[in-house]
């Protein structure tokens, strides 16, 4: 998503992500209660949808870039090179502390959510929104 998104092309993310968000309700009720031969497991089974999904997702995706004439130019599979020491540093340097602050931020919104959860539904539906609103606007 990130590369196509540096190359203006965010389309193929948005019509991937809303392809995966189509067949997640349909596994999503067949995991949670069960069907069709499939036990009902509840909340597990809703991080079995999820991880279909995202597989589903990753054979998408390096399909389109191994496939579409819009990729060609950047000879992305074309050919390999063994890891360069220098640039792998160089992005850790960099993706170390931008992954720290995710990890921050998205662990202070799930905490923030297991406190609010005593307070009741209406207190936790009220944050969910707020975090919506929060993804949304960023």
């Amino acid at each position: 998503s990130a590369l196509n998104n540096a190359l203006s092309r965010p389309v193929m993310v948005t019509v991937l992500q809303l392809a995966g968000l189509a067949i997640k309700f349909p596994l999503n009720a067949l995991f949670l209660y069960g069907g069709m031969g499939v036990p009902a497991m509840g909340g597990p089974g809703c991080a079995l949808a999820s991880m279909i999904i995202s597989w589903l997702w990753f054979v998408a995706a390096a399909a389109i870039l191994m496939r579409n004439p819009a990729y060609k130019p950047l000879a992305i599979f074309t050919q390999y090179s063994p890891p360069n020491r220098a640039r792998l540093w160089a992005l850790v340097r960099l993706g170390v502390p931008m992954g720290f602050t995710y990890l921050i931020e998205i662990t202070s919104f799930t905490l923030m959510a297991i406190f609010i959860a005593r307070l009741g539904t209406v207190v936790l539906a009220g944050h969910q929104i707020a975090a919506n609103l929060g993804a949304v606007a960023y």
